[in-house]
């Protein structure tokens, strides 16, 4: 295998150094609200390295440890690279079609009991029509409980709905 696919640990189709497509992505950091504009490095759609973009007016270039850091975290071998349903006491990959079903079973299941404020959307850092959408999802299936985890009032809820106290 090449060297590059070697230190990044993912499977190389080639055996030989032939002419790579590398290119740049410009994208967003999802790793805090901020939103801090990224330049992503990729060879053959690999991202290899990350710095900040300098037009983005949020971050102008520029980029903390968690933006830094953010291949590590993609690349990390315990990260959770798609849906799991727990086993006994294990997790289990799944097809996303099947989680996709489970949830909509549960949520479908639930309104039918007529208990739709069994369900709570926590959410930190939406903005704009992804905010909009889950917040028209929480009115139209019926629950109250859309929670912002901006500062502590998640943390202040979630106590409050588990424990009975904010303290």
């Amino acid at each position: 295998e090449l060297p590059f696919h070697q230190v990044l640990g993912v499977p190389s189709q080639r055996t030989k150094w032939q002419s790579f497509v590398e290119k740049r992505v410009m994208t967003t950091c999802q790793l805090c609200p901020g939103a801090c504009g990224l330049s992503v490095r990729t060879i053959d759609g690999f991202p290899v390295s990350v710095s900040g973009n300098p037009l983005h007016p949020i971050n102008s270039g520029k980029l903390c440890p968690k933006g830094l850091a953010t291949l590590q975290t993609y690349y990390h071998p315990a990260r959770i690279q798609g849906p799991q349903i727990k086993r006994g006491s294990q997790f289990e990959p799944i097809p996303w079609a099947d989680a996709l079903n489970l949830i909509g079973e549960e949520l479908d299941k639930i309104r039918k009991e007529g208990q739709p404020q069994k369900v709570v959307l926590m959410h930190q850092g939406l903005t704009g029509l992804t905010y909009h959408l889950a917040k028209k999802f929480t009115t139209l299936y019926g629950t109250p409980h859309f929670i912002g985890l901006d500062g502590n009032e998640g943390v202040n809820l979630a106590n409050a709905y588990t424990l009975g106290s904010y303290q």
